[in-house]
């Protein structure tokens, strides 16, 4: 920022870093000090400068205030993050995570009664298997268990993959189907100062949080 008028025709130049009242005073000063006497700085030119940089320092310190309580609320949500292990979450998303031995169970809630066809993908989005279940499903909460095999009946590698859920009425129209992860907190971690839930090797995200249950 730079006044105009100084002797000599050269400008005063402040840091562009720090603006505040005392920087904003002496720069007012020393415009009023150097202006030019035959053409004064009118009443409504000073007093709307008043306004803008007044303005400007209000925003600032809000701006201060909400940055200071967001740190605040993220400190407090962190400390208290490890709270959550071995408590059961549910949470959005449409990842499973696949045991070395035994099977998996796949979540997901229908809008309304329908027939489900669950495909499952691995990492790199190359589908898996495709179990189409001869029972309807009803509205609300349902799961499908998966043996952890591909369409061939070999036995997937352990890790995680992805599931998609397709739905239908009778007439063949589509019926909304949301997919959840469910699982037991097993640890945390932080990254940018956030912290996010391990439920084996699925990741799970705070704003993600659907629902807790209590453990033991």
């Amino acid at each position: 920022m730079s006044v105009e008028g100084i002797t000599g025709g050269s400008s005063l130049y402040y840091s562009p870093d720090v603006m505040g009242k005392d920087e904003f005073l002496k720069l007012l000063t020393i415009q009023l000090k150097y202006q030019d006497p035959l053409q004064p700085m009118g009443n409504t030119e000073f007093l709307a400068q008043l306004a803008q940089f007044t303005s400007l320092e209000q925003l600032m310190n809000m701006n201060g205030n909400l940055q200071a309580n967001f740190l605040m609320m993220q400190s407090l949500n962190n400390s208290s993050s490890a709270n959550f292990i071995g408590k059961t979450l549910r949470a959005s998303g449409n990842s499973v995570c696949l045991p070395a031995e035994g099977d998996t169970t796949l979540h997901y809630n229908l809008a309304s009664t329908a027939k489900v066809t669950v495909k499952i993908y691995d990492e790199n989005g190359n589908l898996v298997r495709t179990i189409s279940p001869e029972a309807w499903q009803n509205a609300g909460d349902n799961e499908i268990v998966w043996d952890g095999k591909d369409s061939s009946g070999n036995r997937k590698m352990s890790g995680t993959y992805t599931f998609k859920v397709e739905a239908l009425d009778a007439d063949g129209n589509e019926i909304s189907a949301t997919t959840f992860i469910e699982g037991t907190v097993s640890g945390v971690k932080y990254a940018n100062g956030l912290a996010i839930f391990l439920l084996g090797e699925i990741e799970v995200n705070y704003a993600d949080i659907l629902e807790v249950k209590g453990g033991d």
